[in-house]
């Protein structure tokens, strides 16, 4: 069921994707954000994150996203991921984009991980974004525990 939603929010994106055109996202554009995440399918029950991730516009559309989440359930961990973005405008102050990078973590024991998932923001003002995204992590660590968590977020980021 999960592996089916996954793949239908893929091929949403791609579709939106080809039918629209990125805007807004210009070239040199940062932001400073906060977000939430909920680490499911880890092995020992879903684990809570909450982190910082700054965002850089080194293209017109294309963002780059460093993150590090302080994840926390039975034990505490850390969650560092680089992700590139590319956005593809709704409207005015809607996008969405696909999600493909990379990270280490130490959910259940220090791992590498390959994330791609899909995501969108919403521009409330000129400078404030509201922000959901879901990533897959395919986790490297060969451990019977150790699954590879799905990751529901939510963030607000500033805009300089």
């Amino acid at each position: 069921m999960k592996k089916s939603a996954l793949i239908f929010a893929t091929a949403l994106t791609l579709f939106l994707a080809a039918v629209s055109t990125a805007t807004a996202q210009e070239k040199g554009n940062f932001g400073l954000g906060v977000r939430n995440s909920l680490y499911t399918h880890t092995g020992h029950g879903a684990k809570y994150g909450v982190g910082l991730f700054f965002r850089y516009n080194p293209f017109d559309g294309m963002r780059i996203e460093p993150s590090i989440m302080y994840v926390c359930g039975k034990n505490c961990s850390i969650d560092l991921a680089v992700n590139v973005e590319y956005m593809f405008g709704i409207n005015k102050t809607m996008w969405i984009y696909p999600i493909v990078g990379f990270g280490v973590n130490e959910i259940n024991r220090w791992s590498a991980s390959f994330n791609f998932g899909v995501g969108y923001d919403w521009a409330m003002t000129r400078h404030w974004i509201l922000s959901g995204n879901v990533k897959y992590m395919v986790q490297t660590a060969d451990h019977r525990y150790l699954k590879n968590p799905i990751t529901p977020s939510i963030g607000v980021s500033y805009r300089f």
